[in-house]
């Protein structure tokens, strides 16, 4: 389940960005818009356009999903993590 940004506290959110930001930057490293790795990742568009932007508290399962996609671990994910 999805929850709304609005609800997340201002230390969750800033974290959410991070994570956010880092997703953009794969995915503009790859070339990809987000509609086209969203299909071939298997997430709905509007799910990961809200997670590169921070706006939603995403499932950690959705983020395993990503990941997957672009060949990292969390831990690499995290490691990388700005």
């Amino acid at each position: 389940m999805v929850k709304k940004s609005d609800a997340i506290p201002s230390e969750q959110k800033k974290l959410l960005v991070q994570i956010g930001k880092k997703l953009q930057k794969l995915r503009a490293d790859r070339g990809k818009t987000y509609v086209e790795t969203a299909k071939e990742m298997g997430v709905p568009r509007n799910t990961l356009n809200r997670m590169e932007l921070g706006q939603i508290n995403f499932q950690l399962l959705t983020l395993v999903r990503v990941l997957n996609y672009y060949h990292l671990s969390i831990s690499q994910f995290f490691d990388k993590l700005d």
